[in-house]
């Protein structure tokens, strides 16, 4: 194991035991003990900052200025951030109340100067858990809930609280969770890449350890981190994270190193597993979407990206991490088939992953659409297939593949949020017209609760109409004499109608018995009674609350239809009762039936009709693929885990064309960004001033209708009576929510701002706050003849209000900006490879460029630096033409001149010997004439030897003066070299070896020259080997990338270092006899074939001379490094 690995280790260890120390263990006493302390000395500080006598002045005075309201307001936040509430009674009359109390508190009285003081602090929040802040102050080691019993609960004051779990602040939990996040990924990945898969099980075993024992998540569950995204165990957000990474990491990894491999034997088996794994892959990561779609514990917000949170967006990369994943392994594997296994395994093996990923869908129940789904999976594999024939993957790949996957997921997702929508629909409709037993109704008719409530409501009949048949008094009045919070009232009287809002408006009613009727889509039970023969009273108690009371929906029954909030016509209705189905699509439509009983039915409607919802998903999918697979790229720069077909790989991008591409779409996605960021500052001030309109305008519409509706009052009694009468006629008009608020009649519930700021400051007019959600809360003065009576507090109900911000802007224009950019994108690459074409067509003549031979000039047109550096090209190519002409003939002079000093040389020493011959014989003639014949016999056969020897210097010196024309065509190259070794293995002096691979290579030269050439080198190397040694010749045929090699190595007595530059030169020979042009025109036949020969020798060991051609296939794959203009 390496080093970082071990301080690796070492370090996770000491995380392990800080997170077990702090998460020990204490006496639970301890912490109630610091608990209390913390309640009581929280009141105890509460009590002397109100008792203060400047403050406690301040309560008592009736008139304030603005400072002093300031004050009063900024007492009131420090106290609502501690969860402290006060009162204040002076002389039994209600002097200030600072936020509401609850069962919950717990409540100190004191007395002040006469008046009594209670301080209240609740030390509990909404899920009855002691607040974290307050955890964190008091240094509790535990932390608490509410119990109802003392079961295992501990008293606390008059309470008794239950220890839940060991107490760890938020910030404490989450640095530990990053710790572990980050640790494990790396010890993944160190693990990974030293192929210690002992390590990477021992990983996976303690990330299944971790479900096993819950304890571990319950620990960390007050984490943000943590949220639960699935019903079962407790499973959270960065679990999800973590598996999605490990995933990705070992089927990058693994697929990278696995496809290294050879193929094993049985190929058809080796296709058919990493088909289905596939397959597998792709359908399991569809059933995780499905999943994730339909959890009520997630809310992806993919119908308003405005409100994503931390949780979505993590699922969102985890989704895509595994989908990159799935990617690399599967490019791994066809790269794998296309190279070594062949194409029609690869179409089997494509078509096989189409049909059981089709077949896995249907199985899983994925709920997708078998033809679409098997058209997707089958174009994922096609366009995989062209990804890898591609050889230089530009930018654009990445463009190409994240519209590719941002359609797929966009679609994915929204399909199922449609399923998810119309299940809820159903499951609405079934909890709504669940059947209601008739025992229910006839207990509650037996009951005689109608009855009294009609009796009450007879008694305030005698009241004047104009000021007490107020809606709410009467309810308010009935549900609190009798009891029942869920009771509708009704008054069919024409001269009170006006007052009173007609609740069911037309449903369809059944009778029950006489006068009592039952409402089946409000679960209602009504009774109707007439008093004074003119009003007639309709009372309704909501017998089940409905599950849909807002939502949008129908009623159908024996032909007659009901709906509520639902646009939809007869057609559609007719076309619903007659579909067997639950769900019918029709015109971008789907309906969603509940069958009740027979010709009886329930049923919804949601339209499909707009696609800018999945659009805007699309476009937001498209941005985080991009910045994934960019910054995946970033980082595997530093460490390598991506595999060599990624899209994007800084070290692959040496393009001119795809350098000028990524600068391109950078300039335009950073012009954007700071077009989207000045757009969106000035939006979010115009449309803030503009809320600022909207609502002004509207409190005063409010505040000018309820004066107008006050005006005929005489009293100030009668005014506030009237004021709350129109209150829901005022509603509705407005869409607001209002809240009278009398100053005469104080009450604790009130809230004690307002009625200070309207009861003790003069110049007092409406104004505007934020509740703890983030909601605008207005507050109106309610005037009778200039006269303050109270304040009017408005909630704002329109979605016109709510909706204006400037994440709606952003929301269309990032829509509109993906698309611009896309569009740039295109037109980035047609402007990057207009740069670079004539820069690649220069780039082609230059390697086309021959001294000596024709080459072609480029034409271009415009006077710009291209058409400069081409036009320098083209006088560069006429001056090379010349200077080849000059060389050329000064050349052959030269080799003229020395060839006619060679072949003088040559001929001159059998000329001389010949001479010495001749001489001898005419002196022989003289002196001895009887035996003349015998020597001009013996000087003959000398002479013609010499003769003989002259003629081959003849014969070599025309042939190298005259080389016949090479006749280039597709040759077998194993043929040749087995013909040339067949003709001199049979010597029994010296071994001579052919080895040659068993794939045939194929060349394209001059078989016949090429068999000279051997025959040359071969007579060679048999002629240097020393008498006194064993020759042995090997003939050696191998290939090496895109090139063909014939090595022909002896044993000989090598070329000495001072002769090794002379070799080629036609008039060097370490021969005795030779004119020394062989190797000279092997050389020029060589160089015709557009090959290289060269030699290696070491003195006394033997030389290996080297033929070096180009193989003939179909696709020659440039590995060298080097800039590409195209």
């Amino acid at each position: 194991m390496t080093k970082s690995l071990y301080i690796t280790l070492i370090f996770l260890v000491g995380i392990l035991a800080i997170d077990v120390y702090t998460y020990k263990e204490t006496d639970i006493k301890d912490s109630i003990v610091k608990l209390e302390a913390y309640v009581n000395s929280h009141i105890e500080n509460a009590r002397r900052n109100i008792s203060n006598e400047s403050n406690y002045n301040l309560f008592r005075k009736t008139n304030l200025n603005v400072d002093e309201l300031n004050q009063i307001k900024s007492i009131e936040e420090s106290l609502k951030s501690q969860h402290i509430s006060i009162k204040i009674l002076d002389q039994g009359e209600p002097l200030v109340w600072l936020n509401n109390r609850d069962h919950n508190t717990i409540c100190r009285s004191f007395v002040y100067n006469n008046s009594e003081l209670e301080i209240c602090l609740n030390p509990f929040n909404n899920d009855l858990r002691v607040h974290e802040s307050i955890g964190i102050e008091a240094h509790l080691e535990n932390t608490f809930e509410l119990s109802n019993s003392g079961d295992g609960a501990v008293q606390f004051f008059n309470k008794w609280v239950k220890p839940i779990d060991y107490y760890r602040t938020v910030n404490l939990n989450n640095v530990f969770i990053v710790l572990y996040f980050f640790l494990f990924i790396y010890l993944l990945y160190v693990f990974i890449k030293n192929r210690l898969y002992l390590g990477v099980a021992f990983l996976a075993l303690g990330r299944v350890l971790l479900f096993i024992f819950p304890s571990w998540h319950e620990r960390f569950a007050n984490s943000s981190f943590m949220q639960q995204i699935l019903e079962w165990k407790t499973y959270g957000t960065v679990d999800l994270i973590l598996d999605s990474i490990i995933l990705f990491l070992i089927l990058s990894t693994y697929s990278t190193s696995q496809f290294k491999r050879e193929v094993p034997k049985s190929k058809q088996l080796f296709v058919f597993f990493h088909s289905v794994f596939i397959a597998l892959l792709i359908v399991s990561h569809i059933r995780l979407i499905q999943v994730l779609s339909f959890s009520d514990l997630v809310d992806l917000s993919i119908n308003d990206l405005s409100r994503i949170d931390f949780t979505g967006i993590s699922i969102f990369i985890a989704i895509l991490l595994i989908q990159a994943g799935i990617f690399v392994y599967t490019i791994n594997f066809v790269k794998k088939l296309k190279s070594e296994v062949g194409r029609k395994p690869l179409y089997f093996s494509l078509v096989l992953c189409t049909l059981f990923s089709s077949g896995f869908s249907i199985l899983f129940q994925l709920d997708l659409d078998i033809f679409l789904t098997s058209l997707f999976f089958l174009s994922y594999f096609i366009l995989i297939d062209l990804f890898i024939d591609v050889k230089a993957k530009s930018i654009t790949w990445i463009i190409w593949w994240a519209i590719f996957f941002g359609v797929y997921l966009s679609s994915l997702f929204f399909n199922y949020d449609i399923k998810k929508d119309l299940r809820e629909s159903g499951r609405i409709l079934a909890d709504t017209f669940e059947d209601v037993q008739p025992s229910t109704l006839d207990s509650l008719i037996t009951s005689d609760i109608l009855n009294q409530i009609n009796t009450s409501f007879s008694e305030l009949l005698i009241l004047p109409k104009e000021a007490n048949y107020d809606h709410l008094d009467i309810i308010s009045y009935l549900q609190e004499k009798h009891g029942e919070s869920e009771i509708l009232i009704d008054i069919s009287n024409a001269e009170t109608y006006s007052y009173f809002r007609f609740l069911p408006e037309g449903l369809l009613l059944n009778q029950v018995k006489p006068n009592y009727f039952f409402d089946e889509i409000d679960n209602t039970l009504w009774f109707s009674q007439t008093f004074n023969d003119t009003i007639t009273l309709h009372t309704g108690i909501i017998v089940k609350p409905p599950a849909i009371k807002s939502k949008p929906f129908g009623y159908y029954k024996n032909g007659d239809s009901y709906v509520s909030n639902l646009t939809i016509s007869e057609s559609e209705i007719e076309d619903i009762a007659n579909s067997p189905n639950q769900y019918l699509n029709k015109n971008s439509n789907v309906y969603v039936k509940h069958v009740l009983g027979d010709n009886e039915f329930a049923f919804s409607k949601k339209s499909i009709k707009s696609i800018i919802k999945p659009v805007a998903l699309f476009s937001f999918l498209f941005s985080i693929i991009i910045v994934l697979v960019l910054t995946l790229g970033f980082i595997s720069q530093y460490i390598s885990f991506l595999s060599s077909l990624w899209p994007y790989n800084l070290k692959s991008v040496e393009s001119l064309n795809s350098k000028i591409q990524i600068a391109l779409i950078l300039v335009i996605l950073l012009s954007f960004i700071l077009i989207a960021f000045i757009t969106s500052s000035f939006l979010k001030s115009f449309i803030d001033n503009k809320n600022d309109e909207y609502l002004t305008d509207k409190l005063e519409a409010v505040s000018r209708d309820i004066n107008l509706k006050v005006r005929v009052a005489n009293s100030t009694s009668e005014a506030f009576t009237i004021g709350t009468n129109y209150q829901e006629q005022i509603e509705q008009i407005h869409n607001v929510e209002l809240s009278f608020n009398t100053l005469k009649d104080i009450s604790l519930q009130m809230e004690y701002f307002p009625f200070a700021y309207f009861s003790k400051f003069k110049n007092a007019t409406a104004y505007s706050t934020k509740d703890q959600e983030g909601k605008i809360i207005s507050y109106l003065p309610f005037k009778f003849k200039q006269d303050i009576l109270g304040f009017v507090k408005v909630r704002n109900q329109s979605s016109k209000f709510e909706g204006l911000n400037v994440f709606d802007f952003l929301g269309s224009i990032f829509n509109v900006y993906v698309f611009l950019f896309l569009i740039a994108s295109v037109l980035a690459v047609f402007i990057a490879r207009s740069i670079t074409r004539p820069l690649s067509i220069l780039n082609q003549k230059l390697t086309q460029l021959k001294f000596g031979k024709q080459n072609e000039l480029i034409t271009w047109e415009r006077e710009d630096e291209i058409g400069t550096l081409i036009n320098n090209y083209n006088t560069m190519v006429n001056q090379l033409e010349d200077s080849a002409a000059l060389l050329a003939k000064t050349e052959r002079d030269s080799a003229w001149r020395e060839m006619a000093k060679q072949v003088a040389h040559e001929i001159k020493n059998p000329l001389t010997p010949m001479k010495m011959y001749i001489q001898h014989l005419e002196k022989a003639i003289k002196q001895k004439p009887e035996e003349a014949h015998l020597i001009a016999k013996k000087i003959s056969a000398t002479l013609l030897e010499q003769v003989e020897n002259l003629t081959q210097i003849a014969n070599s010196f025309g042939n190298f003066a005259e080389l016949p024309q090479s006749s280039n065509e597709k040759i077998e190259l194993n043929s040749v070299v087995e013909l040339v070794h067949n003709l001199f293995r049979k010597r029994d002096d010296m071994e001579i070896i052919l080895s040659e691979p068993i794939d045939t290579i194929y060349v394209y030269a001059d078989k016949n020259q090429l068999i000279r050439i051997l025959n040359n080198l071969v007579k060679n190397a048999t002629e240097a080997i020393p008498k006194d040694r064993k020759g042995k010749i090997h003939l050696h045929l191998y290939k090496n990338d895109d090139k063909a090699f014939i090595k022909v190595t002896d044993n000989g007595s090598g070329i000495p270092d001072h002769m090794i530059e002379k070799v080629f030169q036609p008039k060097f020979t370490t021969k005795d006899s030779g004119s020394g042009l062989g190797l000279a025109i092997a050389l020029n036949m060589i160089e015709s074939m557009n090959g290289r020969m060269y030699f290696e020798s070491v003195e006394n060991e033997g030389t290996s001379f080297f033929i070096e051609l180009d193989i003939i296939r179909d696709q020659i794959t440039d590995k060298e490094k080097r800039i590409m203009l195209d």
